[in-house]
């Protein structure tokens, strides 16, 4: 009785508990999505952002009518199409619509591999600025 009055369930975990764990998992789908969107936008960001309209509108998709695994089809192919990557149009939407959460740890995996590390870019010397003069004078 107890147990019913503090909201637990057959399993043992109160249900707000098991909420809290489902928003995590949706929360951190949606931040990887948004990652790895800015990965494709900015190669040379240090620390790439986890919230940008990709992952807004994953989200929205994905929590308010369960169709997140289109946007996850399209970008997909977007990637595939960036790094001429063989595959599908058909295996991306079976790997994106039984494995949504696979495919997206994927794609972030495939950007972290093939996009240029913003630490290599910094260690490129920068090219020669050429010598400052007046505007209008000739040297």
């Amino acid at each position: 009785m107890a147990g019913m009055l503090l909201g637990a369930t057959a399993q043992g975990i109160p249900g707000d508990e098991r909420l809290q764990q489902l928003q995590n998992l949706a929360l951190g789908e949606i931040g990887v999505v948004g990652q790895t969107s800015n990965r494709l936008l900015d190669p040379t960001a240090l620390l790439p952002a986890m919230i940008n309209v990709d992952c807004l509108i994953h989200g929205v998709l994905q929590c308010v009518c369960g169709l997140g695994w289109i946007w996850t089809m399209i970008k997909r192919e977007q990637i595939r199409a960036r790094f001429d990557i063989p595959g599908t149009p058909l295996n991306d939407y079976c790997v994106s619509f039984w494995c949504q959460c696979c495919a997206i740890i994927q794609h972030d995996n495939e950007m972290a591999t093939r996009m240029p590390k913003p630490l290599d870019l910094l260690k490129k010397q920068p090219l020669p600025l050429p010598e400052m003069s007046m505007p209008g004078t000739s040297t």
